[in-house]
């Protein structure tokens, strides 16, 4: 155990980012992050790549290094490129967890848990802007209207997916990383 944690910690220390601050561009509890930086537990291979997006999001020297930490022998440029590779086979297999994930959604399905609909928000360039009270308002740079979501009991208000697709349909928007081939 510790070496994500640990070069978690290195990092968070080195770029001046709080845990909470992490932890939020996450979509996560704080508690998390600060199990991970204090090596109570360490996290699951999707949770390191979400993390190294939110260090991106945030200050993207500090995922790089978050990457060189985590693999210790980035050192060489041999090294540095089979890291940036895992990186870019973690985000492929993410993109697809989202696409299935966006699948169920436009299926109609009810039963999408909130953090669900928040990962498939955010790979369509939404960006958690604030959070006030059980709002979780998320903004896009290229339209001018907000996504209002709400977490009740752990899944998505059906009306608010409804909504994200309306929005979705109406200016045109892909997955990020998305090929352009089969879109969903």
């Amino acid at each position: 155990m510790g070496r994500a944690g640990n070069a978690l910690r290195q990092v968070l220390i080195n770029y001046e980012i709080k845990r909470s601050q992490l932890a939020k561009t996450m979509g996560i509890n704080a508690g998390v992050v600060s199990r991970w930086v204090s090596e109570d537990r360490d996290p699951l291979a999707e949770a390191l790549f979400e993390t190294y997006r939110a260090l991106r999001t945030l200050k993207p020297e500090a995922a790089e290094e978050f990457i060189r930490l985590f693999l210790k022998d980035a050192e060489t440029d041999e090294g540095y490129n089979r890291s940036h590779q895992i990186f870019e086979r973690m985000s492929e297999n993410a993109l697809s967890r989202k696409r299935k994930l966006f699948e169920k959604i436009l299926a109609g399905s009810k039963n999408i848990q909130f953090s669900e609909l928040v990962s498939v928000i955010e790979a369509f360039g939404f960006t958690l802007s604030r959070v006030s009270g059980s709002d979780h308002l998320f903004t896009h740079p290229d339209i001018p209207e907000i996504i209002n979501i709400q977490n009740k009991k752990g899944k998505a208000i059906p009306y608010q997916v409804h909504q994200f697709i309306i929005l979705l349909e109406e200016y045109a928007l892909t997955l990020k990383g998305d090929t352009g081939e089969d879109e969903p």
